[in-house]
């Protein structure tokens, strides 16, 4: 799956999930229930491409 990938492409699938707890624990308080949806959904998508 990684194979087929350019660099940036692999950083942002490590990068992202970091960035979205990050904001899920201290951004604004308008913003963490959707952080938490967005990580979870990304989550998910990438467990469904691995199968």
């Amino acid at each position: 799956m990684l194979d087929d990938l350019s660099f940036f492409q692999k950083v942002g699938i490590f990068v992202q999930p970091i960035i979205l707890v990050i904001m899920g624990i201290y951004g604004p308080k308008s913003l963490r229930n959707v952080s938490w949806a967005m990580l979870f959904f990304t989550l998910t998508t990438y467990l469904f491409n691995l199968f």
